[in-house]
């Protein structure tokens, strides 16, 4: 995966379905437990708001950039 917009996986809707956001790779990092990426919500002005999700956790954003 080498897109540097994607969509994460943060958290579940009022009807359990995986809520997803978009946001923009800060960092990519190799761990024991698999690869990781820290994402920016595209939400966010704050860099202090990038959260580090397992790559599992991670697809392509879909639509323009």
């Amino acid at each position: 995966m080498d897109e540097d917009r994607v969509e994460f996986r943060a958290g579940r809707d009022t009807y359990g379905l995986a809520r997803w956001v978009v946001g923009q790779v800060q960092e990519r990092e190799q761990r024991a437990d698999g690869p990781w990426i820290k994402v920016l919500p595209a939400y966010s002005a704050s860099d202090e708001d990038a959260q580090w999700v397992r790559q599992d956790d991670v697809r392509g954003a879909a639509g323009p950039a």
